[in-house]
């Protein structure tokens, strides 16, 4: 089975993807790094390609279009590759590390019905060691990108059919699509990535930049934060308990068996 670390990166982010490609060249050398760049410049591209490694791919767009659609392009290359595949969806702020453990999740994913594998995490450098690796698999319906987001090929038409709109989040979608198909989504302890969250530029810019679209109203209840009054593209990011009752009912009458 062939594996893919998918990464959407924009140019504001230059300097945290290097971090990121070059922890993947350490701790996750059997992966093959598929890259969305937007907005990127020649030099900047050429670079990049020189640390990726001969079977990973760059695939450059000028204008950002958000997490969603750029990680679009990458999952339509990914299945043009391969019929049999696993994907760790990340995001450019990522930095993988000794404490990233990826075969026991693999081994999860082989069960039918399950969707997304969500890797543990931290948000700072300084936390990893305090990090308590526990083998568990906790049942989430929402996870998020988190320490990688991990899922086969069976969920990649699935996302491949959703709208290419400007939605506001990738990962929260993305669990419920696979959650109103039956899939069952689990958190794994037993991993640690960095994910330095919340950095300027990336989606933070992006967010402010004219109207993007919440998400699926039918199958999330999307809350308001405190600043959507003055970014009307600021809600805050939905949990398990936001998932609407038709989601609910449609993941019961899609359950997958074991």
């Amino acid at each position: 089975m062939k594996k893919y670390i998918l990464i959407a990166s924009t140019n504001d982010r230059y300097d945290m993807l290097i971090e990121c490609i070059e922890s993947v060249n350490l701790y996750a050398k059997d992966w093959d790094v598929i890259i969305v760049s937007q907005g990127y410049d020649t030099k900047e591209l050429n670079y990049i390609q020189r640390i990726i490694s001969k079977s990973s791919m760059v695939l450059h767009l000028d204008k950002k279009i958000g997490m969603h659609n750029a990680k679009m392009v990458g999952l339509e290359y990914i299945k043009s590759l391969s019929s049999s595949y696993v994907v760790c969806s990340s995001d450019d702020d990522m930095v993988f590390t000794s404490k990233t453990k990826f075969d026991t999740a693999l081994n999860k994913l082989s069960e039918k019905d399950v969707g997304f594998v969500s890797l543990g995490w931290v948000k700072h450098k300084s936390q990893l060691d305090s990090y308590k690796m526990v083998d568990q698999f906790v049942k989430q319906d929402i996870v998020y990108t988190g320490g990688g987001m991990l899922f086969t090929e069976r969920l990649t038409q699935i996302l491949l059919e959703e709208s290419r709109l400007e939605y506001i989040c990738d990962n929260s979608l993305w669990s419920v699509l696979a959650y109103i198909n039956g899939y069952k989504n689990y958190r794994y302890r037993g991993s640690c990535t960095i994910h330095n969250i919340c950095q300027l530029g990336g989606r933070r810019t992006w967010l402010k930049s004219g109207n993007k679209v919440l998400g699926r109203k039918d199958l999330i209840d999307y809350k308001k934060s405190a600043y959507t009054k003055t970014n009307p593209n600021d809600y805050l990011i939905p949990s398990s308990k936001d998932i609407s009752k038709y989601a609910k009912a449609l993941h019961t009458k899609n359950l997958k068996k074991s």
